[in-house]
């Protein structure tokens, strides 16, 4: 049986074998817990606190080399609501209060944001859709950054950022080069 080379959620910056070999590769050194033990992650290190809803990480692939990714991280949320059941007097201005702040460089409508953040608060227990949405719109705030950095990243180094064409029956994938200013 055979198995994709790249894991990956967003996007594919390929880093070569050989790249490891003359050290043309970002600092990686702590592990992503809880990664794939068939394509194991690890945070890049310049960038691991940069961001609130997602980690930039390279990924080993399964036969050959790496691929330089961001993928979602979701503890912000749960730290943020899981105060409330501690702190008896935060509500859902608190929240948005806080969340407003830590996102207001990326400058957020402060209407949807504050709607989106009430959902979330007011959701009954098992209701997970209005922090799922709310997490979307965060995400998509940072994302914008995490690709002008992954694009540094790419071009820096002289990466080549691929995508998925076909998988296969056999578990097999075929990938292509994206050309610049391509639409992923």
């Amino acid at each position: 049986m055979s198995t994709n080379n790249f894991a990956f959620e967003n996007r594919c910056i390929v880093v070569e074998d050989d790249d490891f070999t003359f050290e043309n590769v970002p600092k990686h050194l702590e592990y992503v817990q809880g990664s794939n033990r068939n394509y194991p992650s690890y945070y890049l290190d310049k960038y691991r606190h940069r961001f609130h809803t997602l980690d930039i990480v390279i990924t080993a692939a399964y036969y050959s080399g790496a691929c330089i990714d961001y993928t979602p991280n979701d503890k912000y949320l749960d730290c943020i609501y899981e105060c409330r059941n501690y702190v008896s007097n935060r509500d859902a201005d608190d929240i948005f209060d806080d969340i407003y702040a830590d996102f207001k460089a990326y400058k957020p409508k402060k209407r949807e944001l504050r709607k989106l953040v009430r959902d979330a608060y007011n959701a009954k227990l098992g209701n997970y859709k209005p922090f799922d949405t709310l997490f979307e719109f965060l995400f998509a705030l940072e994302k914008v950054e995490a690709d002008k950095i992954l694009d540094k990243i790419r071009d820096d180094y002289g990466y080549t950022e691929v995508r998925k064409i076909a998988n296969f029956c056999n578990g097999e994938a075929l990938y292509e080069p994206i050309k610049e200013h391509q639409a992923v």
